[in-house]
């Protein structure tokens, strides 16, 4: 549910009325443009622009602070009630400003007229102009749009872009990356097994190219009697520059179900395309056969500072993590890592919170427990790992007792400027949204703490 430092969850507040117009609908298979778009509600930055080309890393309105996504309470519900499906929730010198936020919902210009949710973002400098923009799935009767909001001196704008995927298409993941480096970013999506690729984006529309996954198809291996089946499914990708030529790479994580159909008897493993001049090679190579996993989707970043990115990914074993360094050559074999907590992994999410220049690695199961693994020169330090829970003294009290659904958002995304990422994560509460509590645990130099840290309601978005 997370992309590219870009946070979301669900259930935290109404949209006021934005737009009439329900934006227009794209025919089966290709871009289209709405028609004229009104403007969200103008977020002016904290302070001045201070923004390079391309855009700073989910900061909409160009300020230097990072932003975040969080879904409203419309997912599901009738369109004409006017509940937001996303709020925007700007960063200031003070870390996140509830008050400063923007809400897109049914009526909000570039959102298709069926469409009764929006999930998945992922931020990127689609026009290069130093405001980054926001890529969206719009959920939709009969499959699923990416709906595409640019960022402004005043936050997102009216100004977007839509795609409507082949016939029925609905997707569940989403990446961004820039494939062959040059001006435009490629956007990635996968559902129903299948990959797809649009190339090139700035302002205009593309069409999509599908991707073929050979998982282990005709791999010499068995379950008893049982070998894998014929059909491999992509299930989630991470765009990361593994080699550091600046060109990113396409990660997949690989489903091949079994031959005899059996229900968890999938084969997995991974698949590494390279990035090149022509845009993603047509080679893929196989790799961590049996060392990954589906969920949470992967992460990628720069764990050791060498200058190329590497790739984690959830491990076969319960409470575990495997990490696959980037080199000049592709990626190098697995290490498989134990988190310092029970459970399963339920998110994973990346960025530097020392400022040390290289990537640490926030990891959260399903029972409040979050661990920080910082990045060092050989990778992740477990030596050093940070944890967290409801019992560590200092944090904001969760409202209430139903935690089923910590870290349903998570992210580190610098909201305060500071150079260091915070760490942000979600606790709410399903039969009473306005108790819903987004906590942050501000970045220092010595990585995250709970010195100044900080909680606002699902109450404070509405």
């Amino acid at each position: 549910m997370i992309a590219v430092g870009v946070a979301l969850t669900a259930g935290l507040a109404a949209a006021a009325p934005l737009a009439d117009d329900q934006g227009s609908k794209a025919a089966p298979g290709t871009w289209s443009t709405p028609g004229t778009a009104a403007p969200l509600r103008p977020v002016l930055p904290a302070r001045p622009a201070t923004f390079t080309k391309p855009a700073k890393h989910a900061d909409f309105n160009g300020d230097g602070y990072g932003d975040i996504v969080v879904p409203g309470p419309g997912w599901g519900k009738d369109p004409s009630r006017g509940l937001s499906f996303v709020e925007v929730v700007y960063g200031s010198p003070a870390g996140l400003t509830p008050s400063r936020r923007q809400s897109i919902g049914p009526s909000t210009s570039g959102i298709p007229g069926t469409a009764y949710g929006a999930q998945m973002g992922a931020a990127a400098d689609f026009d290069r102009d130093g405001y980054a923009d926001l890529a969206l799935e719009s959920v939709e009767d009969g499959g699923s749009s990416v709906v595409i909001f640019y960022g402004s001196a005043t936050g997102l704008s009216g100004r977007s872009i839509a795609l409507k995927g082949p016939g029925d298409f609905s997707f569940d993941t989403l990446a961004v990356g820039d494939f062959d480096g040059t001006a435009g970013t490629d956007v990635v999506v996968t559902g129903k097994g299948e990959c797809w690729v649009f190339r090139d984006i700035t302002t205009k529309p593309v069409p999509g190219t599908k991707i073929p996954v050979t998982g282990r198809i005709g791999a010499k291996i068995r379950r008893g009697s049982v070998g894998p089946g014929s059909v491999a499914a992509a299930r989630a990708p991470v765009v990361a520059d593994v080699n550091g030529d600046r060109r990113s790479d396409l990660v997949l994580v690989v489903a091949t179900p079994a031959a005899d159909g059996e229900e968890g008897e999938d084969f997995w493993n991974a698949e590494l395309r390279l990035g090149t001049v022509n845009g993603l090679s047509t080679k893929a190579v196989g790799f961590g056969n049996d060392q990954v996993s589906e969920r949470p989707a992967p992460v990628a970043g720069d764990v050791d500072g060498d200058g190329r990115t590497d790739v984690i990914v959830t491990g076969p074993e319960t409470g575990t993590i495997t990490a696959f360094l980037g080199t000049a050559g592709g990626l190098a074999p697995g290490k498989q890592i134990r988190l310092p907590f029970t459970g399963e992994v339920k998110r994973l999410a990346v960025g530097d919170t020392d400022g040390d220049g290289k990537a640490d690695l926030a990891a959260f199961n399903a029972y409040t427990a979050t661990a920080v693994l910082p990045g060092g020169r050989g990778g992740l330090d477990l030596a050093r790992a940070q944890r967290f829970d409801k019992a560590t003294p200092g944090l904001p009290a969760a409202p209430g007792n139903d935690l089923r659904g910590f870290a349903d958002m998570a992210s580190l995304t610098d909201v305060n400027g500071d150079g260091k990422a915070d760490l942000i994560v979600e606790a709410p509460q399903e039969n009473a949204p306005d108790q819903d509590r987004v906590f942050i645990l501000p970045g220092s130099d010595s990585g995250v703490t709970i010195k100044g840290a900080t909680a606002f309601s699902g109450a404070a978005l509405r």
